[in-house]
């Protein structure tokens, strides 16, 4: 997957798949894309955190900032152990193994 200013790009063999806030990003201005061992693409964005599995986008909400507040995020990182850490302009936040987080889909408000 590769980052740009309007949603995420997917190379998929020989077509290229584009997603957006249509397909259920937080926002289009992607931050950064990481890769999860467990197979989970974290994506990173100006208005939130998703995650890309099995084809389709699901955005995190974290418990501490609602659903109307969610934060921009800079990067996302799993460690070794699986802990999933997600890296904010004041904050560094860790969920320990990352698989096991709670990841609802929400509706787009367009």
């Amino acid at each position: 997957m590769d980052r740009h200013q309007r949603g995420v790009n997917r190379r998929d063999r020989s077509n290229m798949v584009s997603f957006t806030t249509r397909d259920g990003l937080p926002d289009d201005s992607v931050s950064s894309v990481h890769a999860a061992k467990s197979g989970t693409v974290w994506i990173t964005t100006s208005g939130g955190m998703c995650r890309f599995v099995d084809g389709r986008i699901s955005r995190f909400q974290f418990p501490t900032l609602g659903q109307e507040r969610q934060e921009e995020f800079i990067g996302a990182y799993e460690d070794r152990r699986g802990n999933l850490w997600a890296f904010a302009p004041l904050t560094l936040s860790i969920w320990p193994r990352a698989s096991a987080l709670t990841i609802s889909p929400v509706k787009n408000p367009r």
